[in-house]
């Protein structure tokens, strides 16, 4: 279930760091996003009073901006996040390790959060420092977890992209290209819902402090060569490269069972019909089933491709947005590219192609007339009108408009 945005600005008035002008706009356009997306992957904290949650924090815009969001998800929702405490692991390698440490300390307790601080041993110059420095992260991490705990990391979008192409170099194992996983046990990266260019809009907006370690754009090491020398020139040439990455990899993700949301059995070809409504256009019934699984997304995929006048389109955002639409009750119709047009009910998505929209409207004219006449025109077994002969008995919905005296 989608929750509505609040323009309860109000909630923000303990925000210790400066707005520029929309800034408390962004941030609750962004909280209540990210809240949507928790909810629906099930990540979300909720109003257990046993229930502990930790949010890793290096004191760099990601992690920075996680704290943000979920402090302004506490304050619009204040359920959710009552226990968060802020944990930073200080590495000692730099002179600035001990400035990020302070500078995270601060905004813990500027914005009311309990923090926590470790002190690590490590040297830039050790072999594989960035596998060394994981490790040792996740040990102190795991430490935190357990029954009822979530511990929340900041790994976006272009981390998980910088990972799978690291990924599909060094590995033969199809699922590790897929990128970072959402949930992993009580490890959560509510990020992967948004981009770092979408953070730093954030973080400038809300006056967000944060400190740049050089060391993560260091071509020496792996993922900075990546980030300093293979990835810009592939944002120059592809600039929709991240959003084609996200849907490639939630539709490999279900094929593989390996989906936070998936509900088809592995090694299984499980379809959601489409219904013929006699005059060229698709039914999907989905009945009293919440559309959360790639299932409908793929049946919707393949109705538009057969309505469609063009032979290629970018249907990724349009669907995206038809699912949202339909959880959201609206009603469309919602125009995509080739002259298909979406009518939402409750239960039902109707698909249509625009070339054949005056037949429909010849049925709403006659069904119009008849409803004046009070009378049905079409029951089982009974003959259709004139007109209309070539369609099939189906319950397709119409949506009757009345006069001002009802």
């Amino acid at each position: 279930m989608f929750v509505k945005q609040t323009n309860n600005l109000a909630a923000f008035k303990e925000w210790p760091f400066l707005f520029k002008k929309d800034g408390p706009y962004l941030l609750m356009k962004m909280a209540t996003y990210l809240q949507q997306f928790m909810q629906k992957h099930h990540i979300l904290g909720g109003a257990d009073e046993q229930a502990r949650y930790y949010v890793g924090v290096s004191g760099g815009l990601d992690s920075m901006a996680l704290l943000a969001l979920l402090w302004a998800i506490q304050k619009i929702a204040p359920t959710h996040f009552a226990s968060l405490t802020v944990v930073h692991i200080n590495h000692g390698t730099r002179e600035d390790c001990q400035k990020e440490q302070e500078l995270v300390a601060h905004a813990a307790r500027q914005l009311g959060v309990e923090f926590k601080v470790h002190q690590l041993s490590l040297s830039l110059a050790q072999g594989n420092f960035e596998m060394l420095a994981r490790r040792e992260r996740y040990k102190i991490f795991k430490s935190y977890t357990g029954d009822r705990a979530w511990f929340y990391l900041a790994h976006h979008l272009d981390d998980s992209f910088e990972w799978s192409l690291l990924q599909s170099f060094k590995s033969s194992h199809a699922t590790k290209t897929l990128g970072i996983p959402l949930v992993n046990g009580a490890f959560a990266r509510p990020l992967l819902s948004l981009s770092r260019r979408q953070l730093l809009s954030l973080a400038q907006a809300i006056g967000l402090p944060y400190l740049h370690d050089p060391s993560n754009f260091d071509p020496k090491f792996e993922r900075g060569y990546l980030r300093e020398r293979i990835i810009p020139s592939i944002q120059e040439h592809y600039p929709q490269y991240l959003a084609n990455y996200v849907a490639r990899s939630n539709q490999l993700a279900r094929f593989f069972g390996v989906h936070r949301l998936s509900e088809i059995p592995t090694g299984k070809d499980v379809s959601w019909p489409l219904i013929d409504d006699g005059f060229g256009g698709k039914l999907l019934l989905i009945q009293d089933r919440m559309p959360q699984n790639g299932q409908v997304e793929e049946a919707l995929r393949r109705g538009i491709a057969q309505l469609s006048s063009k032979g290629r389109g970018r249907l990724r955002n349009q669907i995206s947005r038809l699912m949202e639409a339909y959880t959201n009750h609206k009603k469309g119709p919602l125009h995509f590219s080739g002259g298909v047009l979406a009518y939402i009910f409750p239960g039902m998505i109707h698909l249509i192609s625009r070339q054949k929209l005056a037949a429909y409207q010849a049925v709403d004219r006659l069904s119009a007339k008849h409803l004046r006449l009070k009378t049905i025109y079409v029951t089982p077994g009974q003959a259709l009108p004139e007109g209309i002969a070539h369609a099939y008995i189906l319950p397709i919905p119409m949506r009757i408009q009345s006069n001002k005296h009802g």
